[in-house]
């Protein structure tokens, strides 16, 4: 099996990852491995439960496994210490096959090999040797924010899954993989160097864009700030951008509510969230950042933002 780095952890797989190298020094974190033929036919007879989202389908097992599918195109078993992901990807292993194996069904194994580091849905750059995270629902800008950022110099950390530890008196974000998902008429206008046609999925417009090696790191990074993105109630406020920085309540709410994967959470699990939680608020702050969807406005968000 090859090894891998990603989200600061080794990962030894038999399917191309298309990431980093890893070292064989020490026991890799977690296995991926394709499952044995027919390994999957009882899990796909079975039907979805009732309530259950249409695009995914997660099914917890009495010994503490997991089943996932991603509308039918995507089969993870999640084995119940995390240690080792099988994998169905019912054709050829794509980069978007690969972009769902090392994000969603990653962050499930993380969960139960109780990493102690937090994990954020958040896209990352790092300007100055300092990075900068974003915060905010599928569709607030993460991605388009970071991608300027990168116009103007910065490099992308990661999108999607933020894998942040403590270490003496930082924050580490550590770097994801090498991808950025975005919609074609942003990457025209933000990266247009950068354009590929290969999607995120088979359900979504949004493409996976590649960035050169010269805008994205390799190694961790200190954490210096999250923004929560939000978008100006009054549309007339014009080209408005305001920064305040939220209280440590607020703060803890919108990290909370910022965990990557809510959907196999123990109480366990959400215990050491908090406390992770604590320990991160008391060293970087988190800020509200409110600004118009707009491109033109972009450069002063970043100038707020990097002035901070």
């Amino acid at each position: 099996m090859r090894r891998f780095q990603v989200y600061g952890l080794s990962i030894a797989s038999d399917i191309d990852l298309l990431l980093q190298g890893g070292s064989d020094a020490a026991p890799p974190a977690i296995n991926i491995a394709r499952a044995p033929p027919d390994f999957f036919n009882s899990f796909r007879s079975h039907r979805a439960s009732v309530g259950e989202p249409k695009w995914y389908r997660h099914e917890p097992l009495p010994d503490g496994s997991s089943y996932l599918s991603w509308n039918e195109h995507f089969d993870f078993f999640i084995a119940s210490d995390g240690r080792s992901i099988l994998c169905d990807p019912r054709g050829d292993i794509s980069e978007a096959y690969v972009s769902f194996l090392v994000s969603f069904a990653l962050s499930f194994a993380l969960l139960r090999i109780r990493d102690e580091a937090l994990q954020l849905h958040a896209t990352v750059v790092e300007a100055g040797g300092l990075a900068f995270g974003f915060l905010g629902d599928s569709g607030a800008g993460k991605s388009t924010l970071a991608s300027y950022c990168m116009s103007r110099g910065a490099r992308l950390v990661t999108d999607d899954l933020l894998r942040a530890n403590l270490c003496d008196r930082f924050v580490i974000a550590h770097p994801g993989p090498p991808r950025i998902k975005l919609f074609p008429e942003t990457a025209a206008v933000l990266l247009p160097e950068e354009i590929c046609d290969v999607l995120t999925s088979p359900f979504s417009k949004k493409q996976l864009i590649a960035p050169a090696a010269n805008q994205r790191v390799d190694k961790g990074v200190p954490l210096k700030a999250l923004y929560l993105l939000v978008e100006p109630e009054n549309s007339d406020d014009g080209y408005a951008v305001s920064v305040e920085k939220l209280h440590s309540r607020d703060a803890t709410l919108i990290l909370l509510g910022s965990t990557f994967n809510s959907v196999a959470q123990t109480e366990e699990g959400l215990v050491q969230q908090l406390q992770v939680t604590g320990q991160v608020l008391s060293r970087i702050p988190v800020f509200r950042l409110c600004y118009p969807r707009r491109f033109e406005v972009l450069s002063a968000v970043y100038e707020r933002m990097v002035g901070q």
